[in-house]
């Protein structure tokens, strides 16, 4: 495709992004884009719902009853999951989010 992204990333085709990877978000400073992890903070906010979300499909019951730490540990662990999940961008909705957000050039006061 041979629309070009404006702003900060003005060589970058929107085609490209899947042949060059997560190294090309970096900053020419050396930290990684606001934006970037704006997204994929967004993404594992999302991925932590809808693991919540199914474990709650999952029926009770069985022999020992579900404690109160048993939930905290599963609310952490499905956390932990979806932010694992993002950063290895095996969804692709932070990577959607960021190609849509990174188009919208906007002044600063506006």
């Amino acid at each position: 495709m041979d629309i070009f992204l404006p702003g900060q990333y003005p060589q970058l085709k929107i085609g490209s992004l899947e042949q060059e990877g997560p190294q090309m978000f970096k900053k020419k400073e050396g930290g990684p884009d606001p934006l970037l992890q704006a997204s994929q903070e967004f993404e594992s906010i999302f991925l932590y719902y809808m693991f919540k979300a199914m474990r709650s499909t999952v029926p009770e019951g069985g022999l020992i009853p579900r404690t109160m730490g048993q939930e905290i540990f599963e609310g952490m662990l499905d956390e932990e999951v979806a932010r694992q999940a993002s950063q290895n961008e095996d969804y692709g909705l932070a990577r959607l989010l960021y190609d849509q957000l990174s188009r919208i050039n906007l002044e600063p006061g506006e």
